[in-house]
């Protein structure tokens, strides 16, 4: 229970400071043969993404605006973000016109001069390019542990070319921004489990797509972080373990949008797509539309012998 506590709050951290492994534009397709062999193809775009690529908006720092500025009659300043010109104009005319009763000049808001705003602006930008920079490099810090270099297209380049080194990386070329478009394709036999992708000197796993093999002889196939870009997968996971109580901003890619494909010659027990199992050269065939809005986890079991 430690052990999957702790990668609740790994996974917990991730979210909220690290970056993403999400599919992009994609075709996956996994082919299941009653012999005890399978394929896995995956061939488009995987993206490593920082949380501002998803969240847009809701992370990116406001820009300065001089309602942001507030003064009291005692001297003292500060800055609020959440208020407004007109919040500041009420609270001084209410301190003129005596409306406002109780307050001592610590607390009594005044207009600001221009040199407070000035200086309260100089201080706001300052604070938010420290906190940028820190948010850069702590990011930077978690897509090397990926193998996967945040700021330097160079190392990125040379992260592409060392996959290929590996079994079923037919193609990965780095198109910047944090993405690779990948040509994938792996055959082997249904003696253990199977988890894509798997990078070098990777600390963590995003499973795009899992092939499960059970001891009743059934193969049980998923797609985990198909799902909303794979962060409604890893959020729920964290939430329950209660490192996300608090968290109402789901993450997800806006890049993921793809089929998912599952063909195979045996006998299909169960499955979850929309119209069911369909006619296929190959015997039968199972689709799912994916999307930044797929909530659906794929999944299929097929009894192979």
């Amino acid at each position: 229970m430690k052990i999957i506590r702790t990668l609740g709050v790994l996974a917990a951290s991730t979210m909220l400071s690290g970056c993403f492994l999400v599919p992009g534009k994609f075709g996956a397709d996994v082919d299941i043969r009653k012999a005890g062999d399978f394929t896995v193809a995956y061939k488009g775009e995987i993206i490593f993404q920082m949380p501002d690529d998803f969240m847009g908006s809701k992370m990116k720092p406001k820009p300065w605006d001089d309602a942001f500025a507030t003064c009291y009659a005692s001297g003292r300043t500060m800055t609020d973000e959440y208020a407004s010109a007109e919040t500041h104009e009420a609270a001084i005319k209410g301190a003129e016109d005596g409306s406002i009763d109780g307050q001592d000049d610590d607390t009594r808001e005044v207009a600001c001069s221009a040199k407070q705003i000035a200086e309260l602006r100089k201080t706001y930008e300052a604070d938010k390019a420290e906190a940028a920079a820190k948010k850069a490099e702590e990011s930077d810090k978690m897509a090397q542990m990926f193998g996967f270099s945040g700021s330097g297209d160079e190392a990125n380049q040379k992260f592409a070319a060392a996959l290929m080194k590996y079994e079923g990386w037919k193609n990965v070329t780095y198109k910047g921004k944090g993405t690779f478009d990948v040509d994938y394709r792996y055959t082997g036999k249904l003696t253990h489990d199977y988890v894509f992708p798997i990078f070098p000197k990777m600390d963590m796993i995003f499973p795009f797509i899992m092939v499960r093999k059970r001891a009743d002889g059934a193969v049980m196939v998923t797609a985990p972080s198909l799902i909303g870009g794979g962060m409604k997968a890893l959020a729920g996971r964290a939430k329950m373990l209660g490192d996300l109580s608090g968290s109402k901003d789901i993450p997800q890619s806006p890049q993921t949008q793809g089929l998912f494909t599952v063909t195979t010659d045996g006998e299909i027990l169960s499955n979850n797509s929309e119209d069911g199992p369909s006619a296929d050269p190959k015997g039968k065939k199972v689709v799912w539309d994916v999307n930044p809005m797929t909530d659906r986890l794929p999944e299929v079991l097929i009894k192979i012998k």
